[in-house]
């Protein structure tokens, strides 16, 4: 019971915390350079898929032929999150933190890959996967795309920032079906082998 209130009590302080809200300035840079930011955080975090036993280079031009589409998702949650930044100083935002966003993220990876029926055969992949993503995000954070340790941005809760970046992978025919098998068959032909008789398989809903 004392460890439950102290967890609550622990939990709304975080919670409730202010921090000033990021200037445009620091933030518009990273929706400017997005593509360049994707691809210098792959290459910063390759040794991640290089434990999945890829060969990088291969690996790699499998993540690029898909940049132009992540740039578009980007730029579609973008204009649904709205004004996340300040134009002039003031406003008080609450703090975020990076882990309960990557948090986040993985209930839903797990969740979509416990829809395909694949949960206990990528099991290892996805713990590994999950360490690569939580390394490209952090190195995303790093160059300033989730404010940073002086201030945040006005966004809505986690679970709804995974939601929309999912609905605008969608819209922008990204996480399809067809194409997260077809990128499933690219990262199997650079190295990772056991994902074969995986790929076709996979079923995005």
């Amino acid at each position: 019971m004392i460890l439950t209130l102290f967890l609550s009590s622990l939990l709304l302080s975080v919670s409730s915390q202010l921090v000033p809200q990021c200037p445009c300035s620091l933030v518009e840079p990273c929706y400017t350079n997005a593509a360049d930011y994707i691809k210098q955080c792959a290459d910063r975090c390759q040794t991640h898929f290089i434990t999945l036993g890829l060969a990088y280079p291969a690996a790699r031009k499998c993540i690029l032929d898909k940049v132009p589409a992540l740039t578009d998702v980007v730029e579609c949650a973008r204009k649904d999150f709205g004004d996340v930044c300040a134009e002039k100083p003031g406003p008080l935002v609450p703090k975020r933190y990076p882990e309960t966003m990557q948090l986040a993220a993985f209930r839903e990876l797990n969740e979509m890959i416990f829809r395909s029926g694949l949960l206990g055969e990528m099991g290892v992949l996805a713990k590994v996967f999950r360490q690569a993503l939580g390394c490209v995000t952090k190195c995303m954070d790093h160059r300033g795309c989730a404010g940073s340790k002086t201030c945040g941005l006005a966004l809505p809760s986690d679970n709804q920032i995974v939601a929309t970046f999912k609905g605008c992978a969608q819209s922008r025919g990204l996480l399809t079906t067809t194409t997260v098998r077809e990128l499933c068959s690219c990262i199997a032909n650079a190295g990772m082998t056991q994902l074969y008789h995986i790929c076709p398989r996979i079923t995005i809903t």
